[in-house]
């Protein structure tokens, strides 16, 4: 009654192979990874960031004397395309002594549909300042006011207002 069973080494029998093939593969994988990470790393996107990071600060002091000047504008804008018109009217609780503004229209995410003009001062009633111009910066596209969400930036000498834009906005400094 003695059967003898034949038995191959270890390394014959397929389940030893397949129950090591998952470790090794996550082993071959972390070295893949690692050569990747280690290769391929990601290049500075911007190499005068510090710049731009005092820029940033500049704008925010812009922002906060408008808040200061407590300067508010109603816009009237006509339309997107080169020479449509804009008008401004801005109130401050002082007196403002530009005489020309500058006006940015842009789209988040499309960068290459920013409009811009400058506008001159013209005469208004007392106490008022008005401002007009024309788009003079832009692309000859298919862009209305209704196509995405726009936003706004009204710029003086020393101050500036920001805010999302319609055909007729009224802004104010927080």
């Amino acid at each position: 009654m003695t059967d003898t069973v034949e038995s191959k080494p270890w390394y014959r029998e397929p389940w030893p192979w397949i129950v090591m093939s998952g470790p090794a593969l996550a082993v071959v994988a972390s070295f893949a990874s690692a050569y990747v990470a280690v290769h391929g790393a990601d290049p500075v996107i911007d190499e005068d960031y510090y710049q731009r990071g005092l820029h940033v600060n500049v704008e925010l002091a812009r922002a906060r004397q408008a808040t200061e000047l407590q300067v508010s504008s109603d816009l009237q804008i006509s339309g997107v395309r080169r020479g449509d018109e804009i008008r401004v009217q801005l109130r401050a609780a002082q007196a403002l002594k530009d005489t020309a503004l500058r006006i940015r229209l842009v789209q988040d995410g499309r960068p290459l549909s920013e409009r811009s003009a400058v506008l001159g001062r013209v005469p208004g009633a007392t106490g008022e300042l008005n401002y007009f111009g024309q788009w003079l910066q832009a692309p000859d596209d298919a862009l209305t006011l209704a196509s995405g969400r726009w936003r706004v930036l009204i710029e003086g000498a020393d101050w500036r207002l920001e805010g999302p834009a319609s055909s007729v906005v009224h802004l104010a400094a927080d």
